[in-house]
């Protein structure tokens, strides 16, 4: 170094704007410490110049480890400089460092003999091949504790771990994203002496499928507690030693997780409705670690299995908000197989793997036959490098069950002298006649029929089925009740009044709805009499709902207004009551609430005045959109003999849907769903996301409560239906219970009014490995004998045997005990179940009757 009257000082501190601290270094330090390569570290220098004239600037220049220029910095008085030294490439050895020289400009020359100062850099971890990216691996400066703080994870696996698959956009639908990974990290910090210290050591499984957080990675499913008392597992200087490991040790390690909502917005039929699906379930997850992890060196030997089979089906159905029914099919597979076998090693890389990663996802929106059946297949992802476990899987392709032919919809009433009616739809399949002269012709017709079939009082035999609408027609949707001083046996239905020739435009659903039509028939002792057409206009009627007395009857349904099913806001609801007097219904009148859609009632009968007071409850949705649901609330309204009353509404919740009603003694008593928000704020219409609630109006005053379980847990339910009769109030509906049993599925339960003006915790009524839906519910006023029909839904394919893997509610509880009897054995079989009066549902299990 040539001598120089011009001498420069430098000192430098770690952290930005902190001068003042331990960590100075003199000039006479060769080197500064330990810094990473591409961590952001901004270090302050200052040089103090002294010399015979004024320095003027100071020029920093920083260089690789093989000399080459990097970056020139001047800066005058103070002469202090801020740079990030984790742009400087990592050092080749102990000798080959990144540096720094520092040289003074004095009357605009630059000294001489500028002193070097050394950098040790070392590369960043988490660039070395097997290491895991962001968000599971991280390194960062803490200017606060002046230390690199890292989280390192091992093993990454190109194509493999961690496994990302984002589904392409899709109209309605959006992206559908998923992530499955496994891994253990070890977590720690490193001084700038090269001090490091391993803090945490845990293995991690991170699920995420159908954008839902099934498994997070924020929750160790294992860890290492070998910590000293300051919270240490093992202490090394990194720049001495880069090769330490910190073993993790566990095998067979079984978590549990649940599925509680997956959801997909699907649409139905374009511009009629729409529906988001929920589907709910749980399955378990496998991880067997038997290794150790170095993060400074990557290398990790393990076995892992992420994850195993999960499969789920949902039948879900609706009475949707307009003039017919719809509903929802969700069926979910997915199977991943990854058996791996890790041997991770920067010498020595050795990767096997036997891994399967199938997802499958199916929903089907589906209308009330004969409108439609769109239907939508999304296989997500399938790797296919694993023939044994695709062999296991071969059949799960091809068990897409259909969407239900026919919604059943069963409904069932007693007589005030213990006759039963009950009503529902079946498929009538028929071939052509062939007229003489004809080449014959083999295509069969399926229609959908309305059936009706009585029961005589004292006798649990039903009489004959009857057919009671036009057989060149498709009729649906019945409803029943006995009504006037007689107790005539009623059935009133929809029918569309005309074959498949006039309609010539099979894709035109609204030209279909609109001519829905509203028909009855009576019973006169002996036949059922010839259909009436109560409605015969281009106005789209559905969905009626029926209620009986000695007085008459009160005939509810939902009626468009403007011939056009896609504008909804015209919705409202139109009553008409009978006259047994002269044998007809009267005129019809709508009932509304404000301009936005009416729909989904339910009619009820207070027989404790004279005449009987008539009831209707209905769903007002505010700005006629059902994809949105705080402005969805209940209406009740009852006749005061010159007109319809509207109660207040508002100390009811919103979210409201498929409410039913009964009145005993003046007082109403309501139970709905109020549905649940799913993660993204969405409230979807159809799925177990439904708490079930009840409501209470006597004196004039709300009282509101949720139906709670036998553990105070919410229910979550579907179709809640009420019945009353000699002092007895009991709550149906299909609930949807704990997951890996056959409540997952939904059965049907059962719940008692107490004296206390609550309900019971609900009792399961089925216990099988089908889908219980589509209830309905009566009591005999004589025998107080309660009456369900339901639907027992077959599963088919793998579907079946996933529910044949369910454990039964009655292993974990009581089921109410009950007489089963078939109805109709159609595709879609109906069941009659009868319950004894004897048996208080609300503390032990029905016996049977």
């Amino acid at each position: 170094m040539v001598s120089s009257n011009v001498r420069a000082t430098i000192f430098k501190n770690v952290a930005l704007e902190q001068l003042a601290n331990e960590l100075v270094f003199k000039v006479q330090q060769s080197q500064f410490g330990l810094y990473i390569n591409h961590v952001r570290t901004d270090v302050i220098f200052q040089a103090s110049a002294q010399t015979k004239g004024a320095a003027e600037k100071i020029i920093y220049r920083f260089y690789g480890p093989t000399g080459n220029l990097l970056a020139t910095k001047s800066v005058g008085p103070p002469f202090q400089l801020t740079y990030d030294v984790g742009q400087l490439p990592p050092s080749f050895s102990d000798t080959q460092n990144p540096y720094m020289t520092v040289t003074p400009v004095v009357n605009g020359e630059e000294q001489r003999c500028a002193p070097r100062y050394d950098f040790v850099v070392i590369p960043n971890p988490l660039e070395k091949p097997g290491v895991q990216g962001d968000p599971y691996s991280s390194i960062y400066w803490d200017k606060n504790s002046e230390v690199y703080r890292f989280q390192i994870a091992l093993p990454k696996i190109d194509g493999l771990l961690p496994w990302q698959h984002a589904l392409p956009k899709l109209p309605i639908v959006g992206t559908l994203n998923n992530r499955l990974n496994t891994a253990v990290r070890a977590a720690g910090y490193i001084r700038l002496n090269g001090e490091t210290a391993i803090t945490n050591a845990d293995a991690i499984a991170d699920v995420y499928i159908l954008n839902n957080q099934l498994i997070s990675p924020n929750s160790p499913i294992a860890r290492n507690t070998q910590q000293d008392k300051n919270g240490v597992i093992i202490k090394f200087n990194i720049l001495k030693e880069q090769n330490q490991s910190v073993s993790i040790h566990f095998t067979d390690t079984d978590l549990t997780f649940s599925i509680p909502m997956i959801e997909i917005p699907i649409i139905g039929i374009p511009g009629i409705f729409e529906l988001g699906v929920y589907g709910s379930g749980s399955e378990g997850i496998g991880v067997s670690l038997d290794g150790a992890i170095a993060p400074f060196q990557p290398s990790l030997a393990a076995t892992l299995t992420p994850w195993r089979d999960y499969e789920r089906t949902q039948g879900l159905y609706v009475g949707a908000l307009s003039v017919f029914k719809a509903g929802a099919d969700l069926y979910t597979y997915i199977k991943v197989s990854a058996p791996l076998t890790l041997e991770l090693t920067q010498n020595k890389p050795s990767v096997h793997v036997d891994a399967c990663f199938k997802i499958i996802f199916r929903a089907h929106a589906w209308a009330r036959a004969p409108l439609a059946d769109p239907s939508h297949t999304f296989p997500l992802v399938n790797h296919t490098d694993c023939p044994l476990v695709l062999a296991s899987m071969a059949n799960v392709d091809n068990e897409d069950d259909a969407p239900p032919p026919s919604l059943p919809s069963p409904v069932v009433a007693f007589a005030q002298d213990g006759r039963a009616l009950s009503a529902y739809v079946e498929q009538v399949i028929e071939s052509p006649a062939i007229t003489v002269g004809q080449v014959g012709n083999s295509t069969t017709i399926t229609r959908t029929s309305v059936i009706a079939r009585l029961r005589p009082d004292g006798s649990q035999t039903w009489d004959a089925a009857i057919r009671l609408n036009d057989p060149t027609h498709a009729a649906f949707d019945p409803a029943v009740a006995f009504v006037g001083p007689s107790q005539m046996p009623m059935v009133v239905w929809v029918e569309y009044p005309y074959d498949a020739s006039a309609m010539t435009d099979s894709n035109d659903v609204n030209g279909r709805l609109v001519r829905q039509e509203i028909f009855y028939s009576t019973w006169d002792g002996n036949a059922w009499r010839a259909p009436v057409r109560l409605t015969d206009d281009l106005l789209a009627d559905g969905l009626p709902v029926l209620a009986g007395s000695v007085d008459g009857a009160i005939l509810a349904w939902t009626r468009d207004l403007d011939s056009n099913v896609q504008t909804q806001a015209d919705q409202q609801i139109a009553v008409t009551q009978f006259d047994p007097s002269s044998a007809q219904f009267g005129p019809i009148q709508l009932l509304h609430s404000g301009d936005g859609l009416n729909a989904d009632a339910a009619v009820a009968y207070d027989t404790s005045v004279s005449p009987a007071r008539p009831y209707v409850t209905w769903v007002y949705d505010n700005d006629a959109n059902p994809m949105t649901a705080d402005d969805r609330r209940v209406n009740v309204a009852y006749w005061g003999q010159q007109d319809w009353v509207l109660l207040n509404p508002q100390p009811l919740p919103p979210r409201v849907d498929s409410p039913s009603i009964s009145v005993a003694d003046g007082r109403v008593q309501l139970a709905f769903l109020v549905r649940q928000a799913a993660t993204d704020g969405t409230v979807p219409l159809v799925g177990p996301n439904g708490a079930l609630w009840t409501a209470q109006l006597a004196d004039n005053a709300w009282s509101v409560n949720p139906v709670l379980g036998a553990r105070g847990e919410t229910v979550f339910a579907e179709q809640p239906r009420l019945a009353t009769a000699q002092g007895e109030t009991l709550l149906l509906a299909r609930q949807f219970g704990l997951a890996n049993t056959t409540a997952e599925l939904g059965q049907l339960s059962l719940s008692r009014l107490g004296a206390d003006g609550a309900f019971s915790a609900p009792l399961y009524l089925t216990d099988a490995q089908n889908t219980n839906w589509q209830a309905a519910l009566a009591i005999n006023p004589i025998t107080r004998e309660s009456l369900i029909l339901n639907v027992a839904r077959t599963l088919g394919g793998g579907q079946a045997a996933s529910a044949a893997a369910l454990t039964t509610v009655a292993a974990t509880q009581a089921i109410l005990a009950s007489t089963v009897d078939t109805l109709s054995g159609d595709v879609e079989p109906v069941e009659a179940i009868a319950l004894s009066a004897s048996a208080d549902p609300a503390l032990d299990p029905l016996w049977v009757s």
